[in-house]
């Protein structure tokens, strides 16, 4: 292989390298697929695809590329270490959530929504029970106010139901 053909192989390796380290993964599978069908035998764009798939929670792909890399160099220890990793990790029994998983995230907050909820609804439950336990005191007092004569000139205003004019009463 021409000294630019192995610059080049280099290049669109390291390019689905950063864009898998940003996140875009189907963009540097899609690299890496096609760098692979051109150079079959290269065991680093078996391991990046492996990397990408354990990435993803995609063991089994994982596996069987780190396998693949291993068939191609039997020798490099950090294929072998995360060929066994990943195969420990799919034989291990399957967790029902996962802490960072982001349906476990949201279950708890939405967990706390409903319980903040109830915590408001119980406050205002208790602020109408205690504006309506005193309400018939309120409307006694409001009612023997707007009844009682009002003395302070020495006349009494009586007021007469329906009436809008006040009556004067000289007793």
């Amino acid at each position: 292989m021409s000294p630019d053909a192995l610059v080049k192989r280099q290049l669109i390796l390291a390019q689905a390298t950063v864009l898998a380290r940003r996140g875009r993964y189907e963009k540097a599978e899609h690299i890496l697929l096609n760098l692979a069908r051109q150079h079959p035998s290269w065991p680093p764009i078996f391991d990046l695809l492996a990397r990408i798939y354990a990435q993803q929670d995609r063991l089994a792909d994982a596996q069987q590329y780190w396998k693949h890399a291993l068939s191609l160099d039997a020798m490099n220890p950090q294929y072998l270490a995360a060929y066994e990793r990943v195969v420990a990790l799919r034989q291990r029994p399957e967790q029902s959530y996962r802490l960072s998983s982001p349906m476990f995230k949201a279950a708890i907050i939405a967990l706390l929504s409903i319980l903040l909820l109830w915590f408001f609804m119980v406050q205002i439950q208790s602020a109408v029970e205690r504006g309506l336990e005193s309400l018939p005191h309120t409307i006694e007092s409001a009612v023997a106010t707007a009844l009682a004569p009002d003395v302070s000139d020495g006349t009494a205003i009586n007021r007469v139901p329906h009436s809008s004019e006040p009556r004067l009463d000289m007793r």
